[in-house]
């Protein structure tokens, strides 16, 4: 009885004595989310006893900023609590239901708000409404993501600027893009399947319409039944 009433006055001095209350919250690892936004969020007080603060539940809290993947809160004797933030990466943009930026693993983040500026592509023809569903919206960001990556690695962004990529059912992927040269956008219509090799033949034909001073406006990669043939509308 006596150890017992011993452990129980540990408990009660631990958790009422002002020696462990909290006076420092240090977030870390966060960019986009605003210090004042997850201290708000994590709903801790100064004064709160360290030993009272249940660091699931504060990383639960947090983990509802739009920009915060994951938390992870940390207590620090004897007054400090260390709080790492885990951001989503943003990739792109999305036209659903208004203007969302894409994590790197297609996930709506948030939506765009009034002054904010992210300069990525905007991936259209995905929308909540579709007939799918979630699983199908999903799976039209990750396409528009493929092909935006796709269209990096080979190296199509040192000349023209990947501006909209459309993922529709039917037609498959069509993309728009600007010459870093300037000039009018140009629209390249790239269907399905063997992308790489589609991409492969853009370039191709980009080098040889530079090397004749033309500038292409609309670009068919997109023929299924020839889909070696190349057709390109250019400036007159």
């Amino acid at each position: 009885v006596t150890a017992k009433r011993g452990v129980v006055g540990v408990y009660l001095w631990a958790t009422t004595t002002p020696r462990f209350a909290v006076t420092d919250v240090k977030f870390q690892g966060n960019a986009r989310a605003h210090l004042d936004e997850l201290a708000a969020l994590s709903g801790l007080k100064a004064g709160t006893n360290l030993f009272l603060v249940d660091e699931d539940a504060v990383a639960r809290q947090i983990e509802r900023h739009p920009w915060v993947r994951r938390a992870v809160v940390r207590t620090r004797l004897p007054h400090t609590l260390l709080v790492d933030v885990e951001e989503y990466e943003p990739a792109a943009l999305a036209a659903l239901d208004g203007l969302y930026v894409i994590s790197s693993e297609g996930e709506p983040v948030k939506r765009l708000a009034p002054g904010e500026d992210f300069d990525f592509p905007v991936i259209t023809g995905a929308t909540r409404a579709s007939r799918e569903g979630e699983a199908d919206l999903e799976a039209r960001l990750r396409e528009g993501l493929s092909f935006i990556r796709a269209w990096k690695k080979a190296s199509l962004d040192d000349r023209m600027e990947l501006s909209e990529v459309n993922v529709d059912e039917l037609a498959g992927l069509t993309a728009t893009a600007r010459p870093k040269d300037g000039g009018p956008p140009v629209v390249v219509h790239l269907g399905r399947g063997d992308l790489s090799r589609r991409l492969a033949r853009l370039e191709q034909l980009h080098e040889i319409l530079r090397q004749r001073s033309q500038r292409p406006l609309e670009i068919f990669l997109n023929n299924h039944t020839r889909p070696q043939w190349v057709v390109a509308r250019v400036e007159p």
